[in-house]
């Protein structure tokens, strides 16, 4: 169906709710699409608010989306920890895992077997405080959603930071950066991106463009209520200063975006003011909307993957009532 020239999804599929242990709702999903069409979604399992005792669960999808298998912790708070942010990326043979712990710790876990089972976790704060080279900060989170791969192998995590020097708890005032492992496992840890333009700029998402420039999609408090755009190259840590885009509104909410052929798919709340009309909107390879899919009219954090194969995308997001939906889009 067509309104004033927005095209609306009539239908999508919900996940189960994964009431066990007493959680309270499901929040801040991701997807990524493995092996053609096998789908994996993760997010928290929640007891409360931030920073209430939270794990990661995973459900997955081995037939296209249309059944999923139900969820597995593959992150486990022990009814103490906030196990935020979960973070994936496909490359190769390897998904690779990350996620936060009390907003104050990294790690990384990762498969080889499709998600089946994963390594234990390996903590990369050190390897944070290193490359940030004395730089403060306070708390930090990864994503949310997925990151990117390049052909190369090089992993790229976006990333903010929080640097109250008097509440090591706030979120704000807060900077990004963008983590990055190249194919011999060096890791390297951009400078903060756009700290003269951005007001609290926090949760964003990255995808190479079809010329193998990258995208950074990022939230932030600016009055605009626009998402920022930057980009830059995978030969080095350099971003350009990032620019509001005019054609996407934003209630300052996390967001997806995804490569798809020689489009990007892009994922977010298209409101001023609250987390409603959860759209797609699909992007040129100069960042111009071409088409815009209204998804839901409630809405909140949202994550989207193409799955080539099946010539479709699959976009998870917040539905408003503490739980995880799926759509499913012809592209």
């Amino acid at each position: 169906m067509e309104v004033n020239g927005i095209q609306r999804l009539d239908s999508f599929n919900s996940l189960s709710f994964y009431s066990e242990n007493a959680y309270h709702e499901i929040r801040i999903p991701g997807i990524v699409c493995i092996n053609g069409g096998e789908l994996l979604c993760y997010y928290e399992c929640r007891r409360g608010g931030d920073w209430s005792p939270i794990d990661v669960g995973m459900q997955k999808s081995v037939d296209g989306g249309r059944t999923w298998l139900p969820t597995r912790i593959i992150a486990n708070g022990k009814g103490r920890n906030a196990c935020n942010n979960p973070v994936m990326i496909s490359c190769r043979d390897t998904l690779y895992f990350f996620y936060c712990e009390n907003y104050k710790r990294l790690f990384l876990s990762e498969s080889k077997d499709g998600g089946e089972s994963f390594s234990p976790p390996c903590e990369l704060t050190g390897v944070i405080d290193t490359l940030s080279a004395g730089r403060f900060w306070s708390v930090l989170a990864a994503g949310p959603g997925h990151g990117a791969a390049l052909e190369d192998g090089t992993l790229l995590l976006p990333m903010w930071f929080g640097k109250n020097e008097t509440d090591m708890f706030s979120h704000h005032p807060s900077y990004i950066a963008v983590l990055s492992r190249n194919s011999v496992g060096e890791w390297r840890l951009s400078s903060p991106i756009g700290e003269a333009v951005l007001q609290d700029p926090s949760e964003c998402c990255v995808a190479a463009q079809p010329n193998g420039r990258l995208m950074l999609n990022i939230r932030n408090e600016n009055p605009q209520r626009r998402r920022a755009v930057s980009f830059g190259s995978p030969e080095n840590d350099t971003w350009s200063k990032p620019v509001f885009d005019a054609s996407l509104p934003d209630p300052v909410c996390a967001a997806g975006l995804c490569r798809c052929g020689e489009d990007l798919l892009f994922t977010n709340c298209r409101d001023t003011e609250k987390r409603s009309r959860l759209s797609l909107t699909r992007l040129n390879a100069a960042g111009q909307t071409r088409s815009v899919t209204l998804i839901s009219d409630n809405g909140g954090y949202s994550d989207v993957v193409y799955a080539e194969k099946l010539g479709k995308a699959f976009v998870a997001f917040e539905n408003g009532s503490g739980h995880i939906s799926i759509a499913e889009i012809q592209i």
